[in-house]
Protein backbone atom coordinates (compact mmCIF):
# COMPACT_ATOMS: atom_id res chain seq x y z
CA UNK A 1 0.00 0.00 0.00
CA UNK A 2 2.73 2.50 0.97
CA UNK A 3 5.33 2.37 -2.01
CA UNK A 4 3.27 2.80 -5.43
CA UNK A 5 4.81 4.43 -8.15
CA UNK A 6 3.45 8.19 -8.73
CA UNK A 7 0.38 8.40 -11.06
CA UNK A 8 1.28 12.23 -11.94
CA UNK A 9 -1.28 14.82 -12.86
CA UNK A 10 -4.92 13.53 -13.41
CA UNK A 11 -7.26 14.83 -16.32
CA UNK A 12 -9.47 17.53 -16.28
CA UNK A 13 -11.58 17.81 -12.96
CA UNK A 14 -14.66 19.20 -14.98
CA UNK A 15 -17.83 20.49 -13.32
CA UNK A 16 -17.84 18.83 -9.62
CA UNK A 17 -16.71 22.21 -8.42
CA UNK A 18 -20.37 23.70 -8.03
CA UNK A 19 -19.97 26.20 -5.11
CA UNK A 20 -19.09 24.26 -2.44
CA UNK A 21 -15.64 25.08 -2.24
CA UNK A 22 -13.24 26.81 0.36
CA UNK A 23 -12.13 29.25 -2.27
CA UNK A 24 -15.12 30.18 -2.89
CA UNK A 25 -16.51 30.81 0.89
CA UNK A 26 -13.62 32.82 1.39
CA UNK A 27 -13.99 35.04 -1.63
CA UNK A 28 -17.71 35.45 -0.07
CA UNK A 29 -16.51 36.02 3.54
CA UNK A 30 -13.97 38.87 2.14
CA UNK A 31 -16.57 40.11 0.13
CA UNK A 32 -19.13 40.29 3.41
CA UNK A 33 -15.58 41.89 5.39
CA UNK A 34 -14.99 39.16 7.40
CA UNK A 35 -11.55 37.83 6.01
CA UNK A 36 -7.98 39.68 5.86
CA UNK A 37 -5.46 39.18 3.75
CA UNK A 38 -1.88 39.00 4.65
CA UNK A 39 0.68 39.17 1.90
CA UNK A 40 4.09 40.22 3.66
CA UNK A 41 5.98 36.97 4.83
CA UNK A 42 4.87 35.16 7.89
CA UNK A 43 6.79 32.79 9.80
CA UNK A 44 4.58 29.51 10.90
CA UNK A 45 5.93 30.24 14.73
CA UNK A 46 3.94 33.73 14.60
CA UNK A 47 0.66 32.18 13.01
CA UNK A 48 -0.61 30.71 16.63
CA UNK A 49 -0.26 34.61 18.20
CA UNK A 50 -1.68 35.94 14.59
CA UNK A 51 -4.81 34.24 14.90
CA UNK A 52 -5.48 34.92 18.42
CA UNK A 53 -4.65 38.96 17.84
CA UNK A 54 -7.54 39.16 14.00
CA UNK A 55 -10.82 39.74 14.86
CA UNK A 56 -11.90 38.03 11.53
CA UNK A 57 -10.75 34.82 9.55
CA UNK A 58 -7.34 35.33 7.98
CA UNK A 59 -5.43 34.33 4.53
CA UNK A 60 -1.72 34.21 4.81
CA UNK A 61 -0.71 34.34 1.52
CA UNK A 62 3.32 33.87 2.27
CA UNK A 63 3.73 31.92 4.84
CA UNK A 64 8.39 31.40 4.99
CA UNK A 65 8.74 27.95 3.43
CA UNK A 66 5.54 26.57 2.36
CA UNK A 67 4.15 26.32 -1.01
CA UNK A 68 0.47 27.35 -0.42
CA UNK A 69 -1.59 29.74 1.74
CA UNK A 70 -2.66 29.36 5.14
CA UNK A 71 -6.11 30.00 6.27
CA UNK A 72 -6.89 31.04 10.05
CA UNK A 73 -10.09 31.52 12.05
CA UNK A 74 -12.85 30.63 9.04
CA UNK A 75 -15.26 29.44 11.52
CA UNK A 76 -14.24 31.32 14.59
CA UNK A 77 -17.32 33.92 14.02
CA UNK A 78 -20.76 33.91 13.74
CA UNK A 79 -20.66 36.34 10.82
CA UNK A 80 -18.50 33.29 9.46
CA UNK A 81 -21.24 30.87 9.39
CA UNK A 82 -23.59 33.82 8.33
CA UNK A 83 -21.95 33.95 4.87
CA UNK A 84 -21.67 30.06 4.91
CA UNK A 85 -25.34 29.42 5.09
CA UNK A 86 -26.39 32.90 3.41
CA UNK A 87 -28.32 33.96 6.08
CA UNK A 88 -28.15 36.88 8.45
CA UNK A 89 -26.62 35.90 12.21
CA UNK A 90 -29.39 35.28 14.22
CA UNK A 91 -31.09 32.71 11.85
CA UNK A 92 -27.98 30.35 11.80
CA UNK A 93 -29.47 27.89 14.36
CA UNK A 94 -33.23 27.68 12.48
CA UNK A 95 -31.34 27.43 9.02
CA UNK A 96 -29.13 24.27 10.29
CA UNK A 97 -32.35 22.51 11.82
CA UNK A 98 -33.71 23.63 8.55
CA UNK A 99 -31.38 22.25 6.12
CA UNK A 100 -30.84 19.27 8.38
CA UNK A 101 -34.28 17.62 7.42
CA UNK A 102 -32.98 17.52 4.21
CA UNK A 103 -31.91 14.05 4.41
CA UNK A 104 -32.17 12.05 1.52
CA UNK A 105 -30.23 13.58 -1.53
CA UNK A 106 -27.73 11.08 -1.71
CA UNK A 107 -24.08 11.70 -3.18
CA UNK A 108 -22.84 11.91 -6.39
CA UNK A 109 -20.35 9.39 -7.36
CA UNK A 110 -17.82 11.16 -9.78
CA UNK A 111 -15.05 9.48 -11.41
CA UNK A 112 -12.43 12.66 -10.46
CA UNK A 113 -12.62 16.40 -9.11
CA UNK A 114 -10.30 19.13 -8.29
CA UNK A 115 -9.25 17.28 -5.30
CA UNK A 116 -7.22 15.14 -7.47
CA UNK A 117 -5.42 17.45 -9.88
CA UNK A 118 -2.00 16.39 -7.44
CA UNK A 119 -1.76 12.71 -6.75
CA UNK A 120 1.53 11.99 -4.83
CA UNK A 121 1.99 8.38 -3.84
CA UNK A 122 4.23 6.27 -1.03
CA UNK A 123 7.71 7.69 -0.76
CA UNK A 124 7.20 10.47 -2.50
CA UNK A 125 4.53 12.36 0.18
CA UNK A 126 6.41 14.40 2.53
CA UNK A 127 3.85 16.02 5.61
CA UNK A 128 6.75 18.42 6.49
CA UNK A 129 6.42 20.05 3.45
CA UNK A 130 2.50 21.16 4.71
CA UNK A 131 2.26 24.63 6.72
CA UNK A 132 1.09 22.77 9.37
CA UNK A 133 2.33 24.74 13.24
CA UNK A 134 2.51 24.48 17.04
CA UNK A 135 -1.05 25.88 18.21
CA UNK A 136 0.38 26.34 21.95
CA UNK A 137 3.89 27.00 23.11
CA UNK A 138 3.85 23.41 25.24
CA UNK A 139 2.40 21.28 22.43
CA UNK A 140 3.84 17.80 21.27
CA UNK A 141 4.75 19.06 17.79
CA UNK A 142 3.06 20.72 14.75
CA UNK A 143 -0.84 19.77 14.29
CA UNK A 144 -3.03 19.27 11.57
CA UNK A 145 -6.36 20.59 13.19
CA UNK A 146 -8.99 21.28 10.33
CA UNK A 147 -9.09 17.42 9.23
CA UNK A 148 -12.37 15.71 8.99
CA UNK A 149 -11.93 11.65 9.07
CA UNK A 150 -13.73 9.49 6.67
CA UNK A 151 -14.34 5.75 7.58
CA UNK A 152 -16.94 3.13 6.48
CA UNK A 153 -19.05 1.44 8.98
CA UNK A 154 -22.48 -0.66 7.53
CA UNK A 155 -24.00 0.91 5.80
CA UNK A 156 -22.21 4.00 4.30
CA UNK A 157 -19.38 6.15 5.29
CA UNK A 158 -18.83 7.66 9.49
CA UNK A 159 -17.24 11.19 9.02
CA UNK A 160 -15.78 13.41 12.33
CA UNK A 161 -12.55 15.37 13.25
CA UNK A 162 -9.51 14.63 14.24
CA UNK A 163 -6.26 16.40 15.41
CA UNK A 164 -2.97 14.53 13.57
CA UNK A 165 0.07 15.54 15.51
CA UNK A 166 3.06 15.31 12.78
CA UNK A 167 5.84 12.54 13.36
CA UNK A 168 7.72 12.46 10.20
CA UNK A 169 7.27 12.68 6.64
CA UNK A 170 4.60 9.49 6.38
CA UNK A 171 3.26 9.98 9.80
CA UNK A 172 1.28 11.45 12.70
CA UNK A 173 -0.11 10.56 15.93
CA UNK A 174 -3.89 10.68 15.91
CA UNK A 175 -6.46 11.20 18.93
CA UNK A 176 -8.64 8.03 18.99
CA UNK A 177 -8.80 8.22 23.10
CA UNK A 178 -12.35 9.87 23.28
CA UNK A 179 -15.15 7.54 23.53
CA UNK A 180 -16.21 8.06 19.81
CA UNK A 181 -17.80 6.04 16.56
CA UNK A 182 -14.01 6.02 15.23
CA UNK A 183 -12.57 4.24 18.51
CA UNK A 184 -15.56 1.62 18.56
CA UNK A 185 -14.63 1.14 15.02
CA UNK A 186 -10.56 0.92 15.10
CA UNK A 187 -10.94 -1.68 18.61
CA UNK A 188 -13.01 -3.86 16.18
CA UNK A 189 -10.37 -3.45 13.46
CA UNK A 190 -8.19 -4.67 15.85
CA UNK A 191 -9.26 -7.90 17.10
CA UNK A 192 -9.80 -8.47 13.51
CA UNK A 193 -5.96 -8.37 13.36
CA UNK A 194 -6.85 -6.19 10.19
CA UNK A 195 -5.42 -2.23 9.10
CA UNK A 196 -7.88 0.13 9.56
CA UNK A 197 -8.32 2.38 6.31
CA UNK A 198 -8.92 6.21 6.83
CA UNK A 199 -8.81 9.40 4.63
CA UNK A 200 -8.31 12.55 5.99
CA UNK A 201 -9.57 16.03 4.42
CA UNK A 202 -7.72 18.52 4.84
CA UNK A 203 -9.70 21.93 4.18
CA UNK A 204 -12.97 22.39 3.17
CA UNK A 205 -16.47 24.25 3.11
CA UNK A 206 -17.20 24.83 7.12
CA UNK A 207 -21.15 23.11 6.29
CA UNK A 208 -19.00 20.26 5.58
CA UNK A 209 -16.97 20.26 9.29
CA UNK A 210 -20.17 21.38 10.27
CA UNK A 211 -21.90 17.84 8.96
CA UNK A 212 -19.09 15.73 10.37
CA UNK A 213 -20.16 16.96 14.08
CA UNK A 214 -23.57 17.60 13.73
CA UNK A 215 -25.89 14.34 15.44
CA UNK A 216 -28.48 13.27 13.20
CA UNK A 217 -29.16 10.24 13.12
CA UNK A 218 -28.22 8.85 9.59
CA UNK A 219 -26.24 5.66 8.46
CA UNK A 220 -23.91 7.12 5.71
CA UNK A 221 -22.98 10.64 7.02
CA UNK A 222 -22.67 12.26 4.25
CA UNK A 223 -26.29 12.29 3.40
CA UNK A 224 -26.21 15.43 6.73
CA UNK A 225 -23.31 16.86 4.46
CA UNK A 226 -25.74 16.82 1.10
CA UNK A 227 -28.25 18.08 3.20
CA UNK A 228 -26.19 20.93 4.40
CA UNK A 229 -24.82 21.73 1.36
CA UNK A 230 -28.64 21.28 -0.44
CA UNK A 231 -26.90 19.41 -3.29
CA UNK A 232 -25.32 15.73 -3.52
CA UNK A 233 -22.12 15.93 -2.16
CA UNK A 234 -19.82 15.10 -5.26
CA UNK A 235 -17.61 12.29 -3.85
CA UNK A 236 -14.31 10.62 -5.45
CA UNK A 237 -12.27 6.94 -4.68
CA UNK A 238 -9.17 7.21 -2.99
CA UNK A 239 -6.61 5.99 -4.69
CA UNK A 240 -5.30 3.73 -1.99
CA UNK A 241 -7.82 3.01 0.38
CA UNK A 242 -11.47 1.69 -0.34
CA UNK A 243 -12.60 4.96 0.74
CA UNK A 244 -15.01 7.99 -0.89
CA UNK A 245 -14.16 12.04 -0.61
CA UNK A 246 -15.21 15.02 -1.59
CA UNK A 247 -14.12 15.68 -4.72
CA UNK A 248 -14.15 19.39 -4.20
CA UNK A 249 -11.91 18.89 -0.85
CA UNK A 250 -8.55 21.03 -0.90
CA UNK A 251 -6.04 18.02 0.18
CA UNK A 252 -7.06 14.25 1.18
CA UNK A 253 -4.58 12.39 3.15
CA UNK A 254 -5.16 8.59 2.92
CA UNK A 255 -3.97 5.40 4.72
CA UNK A 256 -4.38 3.61 7.52
CA UNK A 257 -4.12 3.29 11.36
CA UNK A 258 -1.87 0.97 12.90
CA UNK A 259 -0.82 -0.52 16.35
CA UNK A 260 -2.05 -0.32 20.01
CA UNK A 261 -2.61 2.94 22.20
CA UNK A 262 1.12 2.81 22.99
CA UNK A 263 2.09 5.63 21.03
CA UNK A 264 2.54 9.55 23.20
CA UNK A 265 0.38 11.73 21.41
CA UNK A 266 0.76 15.44 22.81
CA UNK A 267 0.53 17.56 25.30
CA UNK A 268 -2.13 19.66 23.62
CA UNK A 269 -3.18 22.79 24.65
CA UNK A 270 -7.50 21.58 24.56
CA UNK A 271 -10.53 22.96 24.15
CA UNK A 272 -11.05 24.54 27.18
CA UNK A 273 -7.75 26.72 27.22
CA UNK A 274 -6.20 24.15 29.53
CA UNK A 275 -3.32 22.01 28.55
CA UNK A 276 -4.35 18.12 27.84
CA UNK A 277 -1.74 15.52 29.34
CA UNK A 278 -0.06 13.31 26.61
CA UNK A 279 -2.44 10.52 24.93
CA UNK A 280 -1.14 6.82 24.45
CA UNK A 281 -2.43 6.45 20.80
CA UNK A 282 -2.47 4.52 17.86
CA UNK A 283 -0.16 6.15 14.78
CA UNK A 284 -1.35 7.19 11.43
CA UNK A 285 0.52 5.98 8.05
CA UNK A 286 0.39 7.82 5.41
CA UNK A 287 0.03 5.99 2.06
CA UNK A 288 -1.35 8.97 -0.16
CA UNK A 289 -1.87 12.81 -0.55
CA UNK A 290 -4.13 14.27 -3.01
CA UNK A 291 -5.31 18.02 -3.38
CA UNK A 292 -6.13 20.86 -5.75
CA UNK A 293 -3.21 22.50 -8.22
CA UNK A 294 -3.20 25.17 -5.67
CA UNK A 295 -4.65 24.12 -2.40
CA UNK A 296 -5.61 25.97 0.53
CA UNK A 297 -4.15 24.52 3.84
CA UNK A 298 -6.40 25.44 6.40
CA UNK A 299 -5.83 25.34 9.94
CA UNK A 300 -8.94 25.15 12.81
CA UNK A 301 -7.76 26.81 16.08
CA UNK A 302 -8.61 25.94 19.53
CA UNK A 303 -8.05 26.64 22.60
CA UNK A 304 -5.93 29.56 23.52
CA UNK A 305 -6.14 32.72 25.60
CA UNK A 306 -9.49 33.87 23.59
CA UNK A 307 -11.98 30.84 23.53
CA UNK A 308 -14.86 33.29 22.44
CA UNK A 309 -12.87 33.47 18.62
CA UNK A 310 -11.72 30.05 17.99
CA UNK A 311 -12.96 27.47 15.35
CA UNK A 312 -13.60 24.95 17.75
CA UNK A 313 -15.61 26.83 19.87
CA UNK A 314 -17.83 28.68 17.33
CA UNK A 315 -18.72 25.04 15.90
CA UNK A 316 -19.34 23.41 19.50
CA UNK A 317 -21.68 26.14 20.07
CA UNK A 318 -23.49 25.30 16.76
CA UNK A 319 -23.56 21.69 17.11
CA UNK A 320 -25.00 21.87 20.65
CA UNK A 321 -27.39 24.38 20.26
CA UNK A 322 -28.90 22.19 17.84
CA UNK A 323 -29.21 19.73 19.95
CA UNK A 324 -30.26 22.00 23.05
CA UNK A 325 -32.89 23.17 20.44
CA UNK A 326 -34.27 19.57 19.88
CA UNK A 327 -34.80 19.08 23.06
CA UNK A 328 -35.98 22.03 24.73
CA UNK A 329 -38.91 22.61 21.66
CA UNK A 330 -40.16 19.43 23.17
CA UNK A 331 -40.26 19.96 27.10
CA UNK A 332 -42.00 23.43 26.64
CA UNK A 333 -44.75 24.52 24.42
CA UNK A 334 -43.20 28.26 23.81
CA UNK A 335 -39.48 28.09 23.46
CA UNK A 336 -38.15 31.51 22.07
CA UNK A 337 -34.70 30.87 21.01
CA UNK A 338 -31.06 28.91 22.84
CA UNK A 339 -27.41 30.51 22.60
CA UNK A 340 -24.11 28.83 23.56
CA UNK A 341 -21.46 30.91 24.52
CA UNK A 342 -18.40 30.19 22.61
CA UNK A 343 -16.44 31.89 25.98
CA UNK A 344 -17.39 28.43 27.52
CA UNK A 345 -16.35 26.69 25.42
CA UNK A 346 -19.65 26.15 23.00
CA UNK A 347 -20.14 23.30 24.98
CA UNK A 348 -20.42 23.45 28.54
CA UNK A 349 -22.51 26.95 28.98
CA UNK A 350 -26.40 27.24 27.56
CA UNK A 351 -28.85 29.92 27.68
CA UNK A 352 -32.40 29.55 27.15
CA UNK A 353 -35.43 32.09 26.39
CA UNK A 354 -38.82 31.41 26.61
CA UNK A 355 -42.48 32.71 26.96
CA UNK A 356 -43.62 30.98 30.12
CA UNK A 357 -47.32 29.64 29.26
CA UNK A 358 -47.41 26.79 32.15
CA UNK A 359 -45.69 26.81 35.80
CA UNK A 360 -42.79 24.85 35.89
CA UNK A 361 -41.75 25.77 32.15
CA UNK A 362 -38.25 27.23 32.88
CA UNK A 363 -37.60 23.70 35.11
CA UNK A 364 -38.89 21.69 32.26
CA UNK A 365 -36.41 23.34 29.87
CA UNK A 366 -33.57 23.35 32.03
CA UNK A 367 -33.96 19.68 33.33
CA UNK A 368 -34.55 19.17 28.96
CA UNK A 369 -31.28 20.63 28.30
CA UNK A 370 -28.86 18.98 31.14
CA UNK A 371 -30.79 15.57 29.41
CA UNK A 372 -30.02 16.25 25.87
CA UNK A 373 -27.78 14.92 23.81
CA UNK A 374 -25.58 18.10 24.06
CA UNK A 375 -22.71 18.44 27.05
CA UNK A 376 -24.33 21.01 28.85
CA UNK A 377 -22.97 22.05 32.39
CA UNK A 378 -24.78 24.85 33.22
CA UNK A 379 -27.62 26.19 31.73
CA UNK A 380 -30.41 29.77 32.86
CA UNK A 381 -33.20 30.35 31.58
CA UNK A 382 -35.12 33.62 31.01
CA UNK A 383 -38.07 35.41 30.05
CA UNK A 384 -38.35 35.87 25.99
CA UNK A 385 -37.99 39.77 27.21
CA UNK A 386 -34.09 39.07 27.45
CA UNK A 387 -31.75 39.00 24.51
CA UNK A 388 -29.72 35.67 24.95
CA UNK A 389 -26.73 36.79 23.32
CA UNK A 390 -26.55 39.75 24.77
CA UNK A 391 -23.79 39.13 28.09
CA UNK A 392 -25.22 42.47 29.78
CA UNK A 393 -28.51 41.68 29.84
CA UNK A 394 -28.54 38.48 30.73
CA UNK A 395 -25.96 39.47 33.72
CA UNK A 396 -28.72 41.79 34.37
CA UNK A 397 -31.77 39.40 34.25
CA UNK A 398 -29.27 37.02 36.83
CA UNK A 399 -29.14 39.76 39.05
CA UNK A 400 -32.78 41.16 39.02
CA UNK A 401 -35.04 38.58 38.47
CA UNK A 402 -32.47 35.16 40.35
CA UNK A 403 -32.79 33.51 44.10
CA UNK A 404 -30.58 30.67 44.34
CA UNK A 405 -32.69 28.86 47.20
CA UNK A 406 -36.03 29.20 45.12
CA UNK A 407 -34.18 28.90 41.13
CA UNK A 408 -31.44 27.41 41.58
CA UNK A 409 -31.47 22.92 40.31
CA UNK A 410 -28.53 21.24 41.41
CA UNK A 411 -28.17 17.87 39.50
CA UNK A 412 -25.39 15.23 40.09
CA UNK A 413 -24.10 12.54 38.10
CA UNK A 414 -24.72 13.74 34.73
CA UNK A 415 -22.56 12.45 31.61
CA UNK A 416 -19.72 15.29 30.99
CA UNK A 417 -16.53 15.53 28.71
CA UNK A 418 -13.67 13.96 31.01
CA UNK A 419 -10.67 17.08 29.82
CA UNK A 420 -13.27 19.18 31.61
CA UNK A 421 -10.04 20.58 34.24
CA UNK A 422 -13.05 21.28 37.19
CA UNK A 423 -13.67 17.58 37.48
CA UNK A 424 -12.07 15.65 40.45
CA UNK A 425 -8.58 12.92 38.86
CA UNK A 426 -10.62 9.81 38.01
CA UNK A 427 -11.19 6.98 35.60
CA UNK A 428 -12.09 8.91 32.62
CA UNK A 429 -14.42 6.03 31.66
CA UNK A 430 -16.01 6.62 34.60
CA UNK A 431 -16.44 10.62 34.98
CA UNK A 432 -20.07 12.19 35.68
CA UNK A 433 -20.28 15.90 36.29
CA UNK A 434 -23.14 17.82 38.12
Amino acid sequence: MDNIASTGHTASTGDTDKGHSLARFVSELEAAGGLERISRPVSLRAVAALSEERERAVLLENVAGATMPLLVNAMATRQCWAVALGVPEDEIRAEISRRSERIGLGVERVPTGPVKERILLGDEVDLTTLPAHVHHELDGGPYITASMDVTRRAGGFNLGMRRLMIRGPRQTGVDVVAPTDLRSQYRAARQRGERFPIAFVVGCHPLDFLASQLPVPVEDEYEVMSALRGTPVPVVACETVPLEVPADAEIVLEGYLDGDWSEVEGPFGEYTGCYGMPHQNPVFHLSAMTSRAEPIFETATIGGLRLAHTDTALLSALTTEFSLWEAVRRSVARPRAVYCPPAATGLHHARIAIEVRDHGDARNALLAALGSRANIKHAVVVDEDIDITDDELVEWAVATRFQADRDAVVIGGMRTLPLDPSLPPRDAVATTGG
